[in-house]
C-alpha cells in the first residue's frame, strides 16, 4: 500500500492526461525526461512555456510522485508524474441563487 503526503492530491481530484516529453542528453551526464506539452482526454493541447523545476513529493504503489512546476498559457501550474501523468483541475465556481 502506498502513502500520501500533504502535497499529494487525492485520487478523486486527479485528471489523467497525456504528456509529450523530450529526452535531454548532456555530454558526460545522465539523460533525463522533461515535459513539453499536455493533452487532455478531449484532445485539447497546451504547450509548456516554461519549466520552473520539479521535486519528489512522495510515493504511492511503489512509484515516486514528482511534482513539476510549469507555466501553461501564461499561468503557473503543477503537473504530476507517478506511473501516469496527471493534473488537478480547478474546481468550478458555484453560483448561488
Amino acid at each position: 500500500m502506498g502513502y500520501t503526503t500533504k502535497a499529494m492530491p487525492p485520487e478523486a481530484r486527479r485528471q489523467y492526461v497525456t504528456v509529450e516529453t523530450v529526452t535531454v542528453h548532456e555530454p558526460g551526464a545522465a539523460s533525463w525526461v522533461e515535459p513539453y506539452a499536455v493533452r487532455w482526454p478531449d484532445g485539447r493541447r497546451w504547450e509548456i512555456e516554461r519549466l520552473y523545476g520539479h521535486e519528489t513529493i512522495g510515493a504511492e504503489n511503489g512509484a515516486e510522485v514528482i511534482r513539476w512546476r510549469v507555466q501553461i498559457a501564461g499561468q503557473p501550474k503543477y503537473l504530476y508524474k507517478s506511473k501516469d501523468w496527471f493534473v488537478v483541475p480547478k474546481a468550478p465556481k458555484v453560483r448561488l441563487p
